[in-house]
């Protein structure tokens, strides 16, 4: 009976493990991919042949159970005490300590100074960074508030060579190793095999996010989302304890963390872009130019920026992980636009970007009970920062980049008449990928719509919908008598 068999599996390579079945005296080998579901249904029909006798069901499940096994083994790795094991704790305030005391005084001297995010612009624009001021100041006072309880997170899209991916690498030099973590790319089961607390209060720089939109994709980002929501995660796994029981174990993951990734993609999953500030690279002529006159610049002259680095590392280090109390937050929330459901996380959104304005001002704010006060100030600050993507969120309004070229394609076709993909494309400054997705963004927002779609080789035809209004970010977030 089923009860007499058992099985052992040996890894031999990568992708190749041994399979020996015992039962009673007699014996059974083979040599399979345990991986593979399925190899293992071939495995478990070669068996049934050879003892006819033994249930099919039993033996599939524990092959399953093997191979889940092996599977954690193989892929994810874990600490000696599996689920026991925390990180230690960083002791920013000693480390700021330990740097020289000119590094520490220029940091706490910008931290009191009244125009701390002129002179933080000023600091990315040494780093090599050139215009994209919003953008920057919203990236860095994201990984800023990875010291809050409910951290900001962001996805940086644009254009191929727009320039994504450098300004998050510039401004994620000035902050320390401790208060960072860089991961270009990201598995299923990446964030659960890390020691317990590794994540917490960390900035995840993510890299360029993957072009694939489908199923798979969205199981690959689960574990993130979850992160980003929640905090913290737990994944339950099968393993077996030292009398060779498979039992299961918990790995948990504290948090929160922070987080930054960039892409190409016009268009994201919902459960992703919702979690996420959705924000843009300028791809204009002019930028470009900027661009180019900043590269042959420092062609001739080479900057030190390692005095900006350490400085930035010190105020990193200064900032207190103090709570911040928003007096306003009940008259902001009943001025905030309400009509679409997507407001509920995006006043979320807002509420922690006017706390890391406020936490980085920390040093120019008066405290409570142990919090940071928030001011109309650093509201009038986020509101800057957030008009887009806040537009994008609850009015349904475009991106810029969309905007200006929906008014290219105004200016080229008449309002009545058809046009194709190809005839959109033609003349326009961008990649043909840039264009497509912006003639997805706009289908989808309302602005346009396909007369017949692509078939083969044969383009698409669209037509501007004629009663569309072009809608603006102005006014999408209330006025609290901020100027």
């Amino acid at each position: 009976m089923i009860d007499t068999v058992t099985i052992q599996a040996t890894q031999k390579t990568k992708t190749s493990w041994s399979i020996t079945l015992l039962n009673g005296e007699a014996r059974f080998a083979d040599c399979i991919n345990l991986l593979s579901a399925k190899a293992r249904k071939g495995l478990t029909e070669r068996i049934v042949e050879k003892f006819p006798g033994l249930d099919s069901v039993a033996i599939a499940d524990q092959l399953e159970a093997i191979a889940a096994e092996q599977g954690t083994k193989e892929a994810e790795p874990k600490p000696s005490k599996a689920g026991s094991a925390t990180a230690p704790p960083v002791d920013r305030r000693k480390l700021a300590d330990e740097m020289p005391a000119d590094v520490r005084q220029a940091a706490m001297d910008m931290l009191k100074a009244e125009n701390l995010l002129e002179q933080l612009l000023s600091d990315i624009c040494i780093m090599g960074v050139t215009g994209e001021r919003k953008l920057a100041a919203t990236i860095y006072l994201i990984g800023t508030s990875r010291l809050l309880s409910r951290p900001v997170s962001g996805i940086v899209q644009g254009p191929s060579t727009s320039g994504k991916s450098f300004i998050v690498e510039r401004i994620a030099k000035l902050f320390p190793l401790e208060a960072i973590f860089v991961a270009t790319s990201l598995t299923p089961n990446a964030l659960y095999y890390l020691l317990d607390g590794s994540l917490s209060h960390r900035w995840i720089v993510a890299g360029e996010r993957s072009r694939l939109e489908n199923d798979e994709r969205a199981e690959t980002t689960r574990a993130l989302r979850e992160m980003l929501s929640c905090g913290e995660i737990t994944k339950l796994v099968p393993e077996k304890d030292a009398d060779g029981i498979l039992v299961t174990r918990a790995v948990h993951q504290t948090g929160p963390i922070a987080f930054v990734e960039t892409t190409t993609l016009t268009r994201i999953f919902d459960e992703d872009s919702n979690r996420c500030l959705l924000l843009q690279t300028d791809e204009r002529e002019g930028q470009t130019k900027r661009i180019l006159l900043a590269t042959a610049e420092s062609r001739n002259s080479k900057i030190d920026t390692a005095p900006i680095v350490a400085k930035h590392h010190a105020i990193q280090r200064l900032l207190e992980q103090l709570p911040v109390q928003i007096p306003f937050a009940a008259e902001l929330a009943g001025k905030f636009p309400c009509q679409r459901t997507e407001a509920r996380r995006a006043f979320g959104h807002l509420l922690s970007m006017i706390e890391a304005v406020a936490l980085l001002h920390q040093f120019q704010r008066e405290q409570q009970d142990g919090a940071i006060v928030a001011t109309l100030q650093d509201y009038a600050i986020a509101k800057k920062l957030l008009a887009e993507p806040m537009g994008r969120l609850l009015g349904g309004s475009i991106s810029a980049a969309s905007r200006r070229f929906l008014e290219r394609l105004r200016s080229r076709v008449s309002a009545t008449e058809t046009w194709t993909t190809r005839e959109a494309i033609k003349g326009e400054p961008s990649s043909n990928r840039a264009v497509q997705g912006w003639l997805r963004e706009l289908t989808d927002s309302g602005y346009l719509e396909v007369v017949e779609p692509a078939r083969g080789p044969k383009a698409a035809v669209w037509r501007i919908i004629l009663d569309a209004e072009t809608k603006g970010d102005e006014g999408i977030l209330p006025d609290l008598g901020v100027a």
